[in-house]
């Protein structure tokens, strides 16, 4: 095998092994590594069949192109001597690299010219696709919601009971004047939003920490809860507007609709020409 075909080989396993396994090729097991080396064969097969097409000898692939995506790829790295090892824990050289990348975005725009001519999707079949998937449409309930944070430091033993003591304090604060919250907030919390109201934006379920999530959705509007321990420390919520679960509309997500189903369709022309290679 050629000393470029074996990089470009090392290239592929790397992209199968970082996209399916998070993880190198050099972090695997034997066996996992074995199967790994078995798809950048099969891939490398494919592309090269790909690459002796007519259609290949069209498409050229431009040097500031390539090394535009390479520096745009090594710049991912702190150092350049962490990318010359990166590069050498998955067997590759620099140049190696830099051949394998461009087979790889020469393989991509081939198969791109190939579906360029494809039936554009209508209208109305994005929305057909709408009406029959209404469910990939629905928004869930979301809460808007800010938040008073005093953070724990767990090296100190009593650093829990006083933070709690004082959320306590500010809250009977709060209780007696509720417009002091904000102003409280600015003063006391170590929050970033503190600069911004301690505003959380709007809230869907499953996205705060879970001892917040559940006392957010459970409070009734206009209301602040009792201290809430968090891993951060603990938060005073306010309750502040609700947004009941939607429907996205049709006019709102037309162009994505449209958009996924143009690439479905070019997915499978190009799979189709590909299988159809050499026949």
């Amino acid at each position: 095998m050629q000393p470029e075909a074996s990089e470009t080989l090392a290239y592929l396993e790397l992209k199968i092994a970082e996209s399916q396994l998070s993880s190198t090729p050099d972090q695997l097991a034997a066996e996992t590594r074995a199967q790994v080396s078995l798809l950048a064969r099969r891939q490398f097969r494919l592309e090269q069949k790909i690459l002796a097409s007519d259609e290949a000898q069209q498409v050229f692939l431009p040097d500031a192109t390539l090394e535009e995506a390479y520096q745009r790829i090594q710049s991912r790295y702190e150092t350049d001597a962490l990318f010359a090892e990166a590069l050498s824990n998955a067997a590759l050289t620099p140049s190696g690299f830099k051949a394998a990348l461009s087979q790889e975005m020469r393989v991509e725009a081939i198969l791109e010219r190939v579906s360029s001519h494809v039936e554009p999707i209508t209208q109305d079949e994005a929305e057909l696709y709408y009406y029959t998937h209404l469910e990939r449409f629905q928004l869930p309930e979301r809460r808007q919601a800010s938040h008073l944070l005093i953070t724990v430091d767990d090296d100190q033993p009593d650093s829990d009971l006083r933070v709690y003591r004082k959320l306590c304090a500010l809250l009977e604060k709060i209780k007696q004047k509720p417009t002091r919250f904000d102003k409280l907030v600015l003063r006391y919390s170590e929050c970033p939003t503190a600069m911004n109201g301690g505003h959380l934006g709007l809230v869907a379920p499953g996205l705060l920490y879970e001892a917040l999530d559940n006392a957010l959705f459970k409070m009734q509007l206009g209301k602040i809860s009792e201290p809430i321990r968090s891993p951060m420390g603990y938060h005073l919520l306010r309750f502040e507007a609700l947004y009941p679960a939607t429907r996205q509309p049709f006019a709102e997500v037309c162009s994505a609709i449209l958009e996924l189903l143009t690439e479905r369709q070019k997915l499978k022309y190009q799979k189709d020409w590909v299988r159809h290679l050499g026949h």
